[in-house]
């Protein structure tokens, strides 16, 4: 996580490639929420690399998620093949709350904030491709929050594809309908709640982290 820390221009992800013969270089990268502070993803991955070491000790690729209220981030990893700008369909972890909320069109609203959400967030730059939103619904009697992101280094076509995807998978929550979800991929995620995303801690327990 020496990376972390060294990286002056953090924006939750960062990736690097080792030299060698093709067939031995290994690809890493990781990817965090980008509305949280740098020690927090720090400690987040931290827990992450030891789910990795512990459970792909032999595996030439990779890929480890750990999820908290504010948080969630991503460790991967290849041997031999290069996943720097390449959009992998192959892993998708999905979590929603054990909580349901009584609502009438939570569906139908989320679609239309995602689909808003997920075109600005693609037209974003090498460093940032984010956004997020807050609405209210059925009257006002809901608040919904939501925010996308991709890994800066996708194309905007490619971060399209990736929260397109993203999006349809998390429906699944909005139709029970669940007080939260999030779905993340080796390349983005997709998240709500009704409950603020967008203020996360900047003080935490450092025991806590691996």
């Amino acid at each position: 996580m020496v990376l972390i820390k060294n990286n002056s221009s953090y924006n939750g992800f960062y990736h690097t490639q080792s030299a060698g013969k093709p067939e031995e270089q290994v690809s890493a990268s990781f990817f965090c929420a980008l509305n949280v502070v740098k020690g927090l993803c720090e400690c987040c991955l931290r827990n992450v690399v030891q789910i990795i070491r512990k459970y792909c000790p032999k595996q030439q690729e990779g890929v480890a998620w750990d999820f908290y209220p504010y948080l969630q981030c991503m460790v991967r990893y290849s041997t031999g093949r290069k996943i720097f700008s390449v959009l992998d369909d192959w892993a998708w972890c999905r979590s929603g709350d054990d909580l349901s909320v009584s609502t009438v069109n939570l569906a139908k609203t989320m679609d239309s904030m995602i689909n808003k959400l997920k075109v600005k967030a693609a037209g974003g730059d090498a460093l940032r491709k984010y956004a997020s939103d807050t609405i209210h619904y059925d009257g006002d009697e809901h608040a919904l929050y939501a925010d996308v992101q991709c890994t800066p280094d996708l194309t905007k076509e490619n971060c399209l594809k990736c929260l397109t995807k993203g999006s349809n998978e998390i429906r699944s929550f909005t139709r029970k309908p669940l007080f939260s979800g999030r779905v993340i991929s080796t390349n983005c995620y997709v998240r709500y709640a009704h409950t603020s995303l967008f203020n996360p801690p900047t003080v935490y327990d450092t025991k806590l982290c691996g």
